[in-house]
């Protein structure tokens, strides 16, 4: 297991196109503070959501029990929303065919919540016949647009009308969109050959795009210079492009410091950015500095 530490100084830097440093952020200060491992599902920040009270949400990775091993049942971006977006879930059919028979029934409601999760009124609701196991049956709701909690509600019934299964979860929304990032380690100080490991954080409202790719810099003659060299000569980075819904973290890079790397001050450097990153304007660079220890 990995303790993720949120260092008190971590830079956020906006690159224009002219490569320009044009804005410096301080890190947000919130902090689970749990052991926790690279494919850890828990959020960084929860918004809220954590005072809900529980619900029986959608297994792992949309696998309904009573579905064909084909079937999945996939939500329609985060928990956490801004006004104006719809909340709901998409079948989809990993087979590609879309012949298997289903002749299921599909409810679903929405309904306001306090920020206890005590619910109230319904808002909206609907009922589909689905037929086949083909892609595109989506079942999408609209909240009120303003903030606040609501609650998500979905049931499968069979042809006799008898209830497959029923999940149900809450979602927030927010009066604004607002971008917010972090770099964080599993460590502040490191011996020569260990491994750091770094993951980037999403605490704001907007999905957060990423890549593999990342820098390493040292702190020497009262400035940051390059640190490649301690790479090595056969290090590379594989081409992806990933997102990071609100509250959550990404995957993790990691880096094996050489036996004989030189202790002192050193830092990884990461580009990130909102949509449509990495061909907009509006790029960032996070960074979160460490000790490797004499």
């Amino acid at each position: 297991m990995l303790i993720f530490v949120a260092l008190i100084v971590v830079g956020l830097m906006w690159l224009g196109s002219d490569g320009d440093e044009q804005l410096v952020l301080r890190a947000d200060p919130v902090v689970f503070g749990r052991d926790t491992d690279c494919e850890s599902p828990d959020l960084v920040r929860d918004f809220g959501l954590s005072r809900m009270p529980a619900t029986h949400e959608v297994p792992e990775f949309g696998k309904l029990p009573f579905a064909p091993k084909t079937m999945g049942l996939l939500r329609r971006g985060g928990r956490v929303l801004p006004p104006g977006e719809s909340f709901g879930y998409g079948l989809i059919d990993r087979s590609l065919s879309g012949n298997t028979p289903l002749h299921w029934t599909v409810r679903a409601r929405l309904s306001v919540a306090d920020s206890s999760g005590t619910v109230g009124r319904e808002i909206d609701s609907l009922e589909r016949d689905v037929p086949r196991a083909g892609n595109g049956a989506s079942f999408y709701l609209d909240p009120l647009d303003r903030a606040g909690f609501y609650l998500y509600e979905i049931e499968f019934l069979d042809q006799r009308g008898e209830v497959l299964g029923a999940y149900s979860v809450y979602f927030r929304v927010f009066e604004k969109r607002y971008w917010k990032a972090r770099l964080s380690l599993n460590a502040e100080r490191f011996q020569p050959g260990s491994r750091v490991w770094g993951r980037v954080e999403n605490l704001g409202t907007e999905r957060v795009y990423y890549g593999e790719s990342f820098l390493l810099e040292r702190w020497a003659d009262d400035s940051w210079v390059s640190a490649q060299d301690v790479f090595g000569a056969n290090f590379g980075f594989a081409l992806w492009l990933g997102n990071i819904e609100p509250g959550a973290h990404g995957e993790c890079n990691s880096l094996e410091l050489p036996s004989d790397v030189d202790p002192g001050r050193y830092r990884l450097v990461k580009e990130v950015g909102p949509a449509p990153w990495p061909n907009g304007d509006r790029r960032y660079l996070l960074t979160a500095p460490f000790i490797v220890a004499d």
